[in-house]
């Protein structure tokens, strides 16, 4: 009789033993479980912070374009609010010199011509003979498509002077009406994150180039040859190289080309 007791007093002990390792079993599997989930959630959120932290440099290189745009604009108002001050003085001080005797009033006056003539467009000065007058300047009406292509020629379709008729609109060559020298400038002018490189050619013969770089800020390229040509020859723009964006012409910059003939 006893030794059925202590047998039952086993069974019993190992039937519990099982049962609390089923259980034990069952909490391990479902902490497995649990550490899949919390891996695959930090692997989540460390694809999430990698993607952050793109969009903070990004935003970051923007604000810091922004903050150059801003100084640069701050600083061209500066200037013009300078010029109209400085502009401000002379009439006042012409005005005030009026009420004085001669001798000062043409000390006012050369001052306030001296700073006209800053102010005063170039001209093409004038010639003895009315039939060598030969002159252009025309600009681009519009900015160009972005990415212009290398050796894409500039046509500037808007013409303000064309003296001697040597300019053509339609595709952007100027024919040479008369042997002679010749002066030449042009200007080209990018927006932000802009790039272009122009270069003018005289009968297929490279004679000049200019560029524009907008890193972080509006660009202008001027370029000015001197160059003897014969009437016929061919005298365009043309790219370069490869642009980056459009080469911008607005109210706000021109993109111009010109030329007129010295003797």
């Amino acid at each position: 009789m006893a030794y059925f007791e202590v047998l039952l007093i086993v069974c019993a002990c190992i039937m519990g033993s099982e049962s609390k390792l089923c259980e034990n079993l069952d909490t391990l599997q479902g902490i497995l479980q649990r550490l899949e989930m919390l891996e695959t959630e930090n692997e989540m959120l460390k694809k999430q912070i990698e993607g952050n932290e793109k969009r903070n440099d990004y935003l970051t290189k923007k604000i810091e374009n922004l903050e150059k745009r801003v100084s640069f604009v701050y600083k061209k108002n500066k200037e013009a609010t300078a010029d109209d001050e400085q502009w401000t003085v002379y009439e006042a001080n012409n005005s005030d010199a009026k009420l004085q005797n001669s001798a000062p009033l043409e000390k006012y006056e050369r001052r306030v011509t001296s700073f006209n003539n800053q102010r005063r467009k170039r001209i093409i000065p004038p010639t003895s003979d009315t039939t060598d007058h030969v002159a252009f300047h025309a600009y681009l009406s519009t900015s160009t498509q972005s990415g212009l292509r290398q050796h894409h020629t500039l046509v500037f379709d808007s013409v303000r002077v064309n003296k001697g008729n040597g300019y053509n609109k339609g595709d952007g060559i100027f024919v040479v009406p008369q042997t002679g020298l010749y002066v030449f400038t042009w200007t080209v002018t990018v927006q932000v994150n802009a790039w272009a490189s122009v270069e003018i050619v005289v009968n297929g013969e490279v004679i000049g180039s200019a560029f524009a770089d907008g890193n972080g800020a509006w660009d202008q390229g001027s370029g000015i040859i001197l160059v003897e040509v014969n009437t016929g020859d061919h005298v365009f723009l043309r790219m370069q190289e490869n642009g980056i964006n459009a080469v911008n012409s607005n109210a706000r910059g021109r993109t111009t080309f010109s030329g007129w003939k010295l003797f």
